[in-house]
């Protein structure tokens, strides 16, 4: 008999190589503000996109407002002197997101990983700080969908994981399903303290996958 029910699972940097893959484009991405009258080469898009992104963290902590399509390009635009509507910065946004998705790829031993937990019995939630939009796209894009049970998004739920409440959403989602009865049959794999972690909050343990070669073979052995 496995030792929990039910897996909790993050989405990027953890099933999915989302940073890597947004560092590839940085280059096709820089050309897409250029074109628009932006004036900025691969290094300036990353620089300027990585303190945007800390940026909102700071300020946004907990809120899924950040999530929100063309909210990170708009405020890149302002960092550069221009000025933008939310609407036209959505469409940046977009064609950003295009390039993305091909270099979308899922993590290495990510798949295997979910196919062995889901051969143990357990029952699989994704639980994701993202944009439902992207993170649906994303999910096709790599050939995960089927092994989840449900997915709960920030976006759609309005707060991120570092507020406890997505868990919550989560953990009630499969208990009205009979997959859990406690939160000790729960089990939650992330790759960010901040925020995985603090399923912890509610019972639940929660496991910090590294991005080492084979750490997925010992998170296995924690949840199995």
């Amino acid at each position: 008999m496995p030792r929990y029910k039910t897996l909790l699972i993050d989405w990027g940097d953890t099933l999915c190589e989302s940073s890597l893959a947004y560092r590839k484009i940085g280059k096709g991405a820089a050309k897409i503000f250029c074109r628009r009258g932006y004036r900025m080469d691969e290094d300036k898009y990353l620089r300027i996109a990585k303190k945007t992104r800390k940026g909102f963290q700071k300020e946004l902590k907990g809120n899924a407002k950040r999530q929100a399509m063309g909210i990170y390009e708009q405020r890149i635009i302002e960092k550069v002197g221009g000025k933008v509507s939310l609407e036209e910065a959505r469409k940046i946004d977009l064609e950003i997101f295009a390039l993305y998705l091909k270099k979308c790829r899922a993590r290495q031993g990510a798949k295997q990983f979910l196919r062995r937990v889901r051969k143990c019995g357990l029952k699989i939630f994704l639980v994701s700080n993202s944009n439902h939009y992207k993170l649906s796209h994303e999910i096709a894009a790599t050939g995960m969908g089927e092994y989840f049970d449900g997915i709960v998004c920030s976006e759609k739920c309005g707060q991120e994981k570092s507020s406890g409440v997505p868990f919550s959403l989560a953990m009630e989602m499969a208990m009205k399903r009979g997959f859990a009865a406690k939160p000790s049959d729960f089990v939650m794999v992330g790759d960010r303290e901040g925020e995985d972690g603090v399923a912890r909050k509610l019972g639940v343990r929660a496991i910090i996958v590294g991005d080492k070669p084979g750490e997925f073979e010992r998170v296995f052995r924690q949840v199995c």
